[in-house]
């Protein structure tokens, strides 16, 4: 490809797949010797699964973070890292599904690629479960983890314009709350934290009307 940006690369390998089951994968995951066993034995256990979760272990072995498991509410999707994502193609590719290739690393909003994607699929009425076994090892802390980056939060408040519209305001200013209740961000600096995340909302409105 000639073309740059992470979401871009995802569609271009969404188009030219071929297999009953895609997997995403990063550079810098490691998959576990008995992945694709796992992977097939969840697809053949719940046969009308559109989408399948698995979990992340880290390399000390303990879980990336407390998974959910059945069905998933459109919530819990907001939390699940791609190397922990499968589908079956069909379905992308029948829906014309792709990612946003205004947000991920490489675009304008560098993050949040995968929520857009997930949430379209659950609005297609795509069946989506969670199924508690890992399937990769990767470090404890992932490149999302920054919840205060002026990266992060500028990609974030064009991710709540996308989803919520003008209700994305609000949303910005409870994420604040959320920053300090959490020790995150001191009362003192959460005006400037929050600066990008305005920042991105207004940065969106403008690319969509263009």
């Amino acid at each position: 490809s000639k073309d740059f940006g992470l979401s871009k690369s995802r569609n271009l390998a969404l188009k030219n797949a071929t297999k009953k089951i895609v997997l995403i994968a990063d550079d810098d995951a490691v998959f576990l010797k008995d992945f694709s066993i796992k992977i097939i034995d969840a697809y053949n256990a719940n046969p009308k699964a559109d989408f399948i979760c698995f979990q992340t272990q880290t390399h000390n072995q303990k879980l990336y973070r407390t998974y959910p498991k059945g069905v998933l509410t459109k919530t819990q999707l907001n939390k699940v890292l791609s190397i922990e994502m499968t589908f079956k193609r069909d379905f992308i590719q029948l829906k014309n599904l792709e990612f946003d290739t205004h947000f991920g690393l490489g675009a304008q909003f560098s993050d949040t690629e995968n929520v857009h994607f997930l949430h379209k699929m659950y609005e297609l009425d795509a069946l989506m479960i969670a199924v508690p076994a890992p399937i990769v090892l990767h470090d404890a802390i992932s490149s999302s983890d920054a919840v205060a980056s002026a990266r992060l939060m500028y990609a974030r408040g064009a991710s709540f314009y996308k989803r919520y519209g003008e209700f994305a305001y609000f949303w910005i200013l409870k994420y604040g709350f959320f920053l300090w209740r959490k020790g995150f961000v001191s009362f003192s600096k959460l005006k400037p934290t929050l600066k990008p995340m305005f920042q991105g909302l207004q940065d969106y409105k403008v690319l969509i009307k263009k």
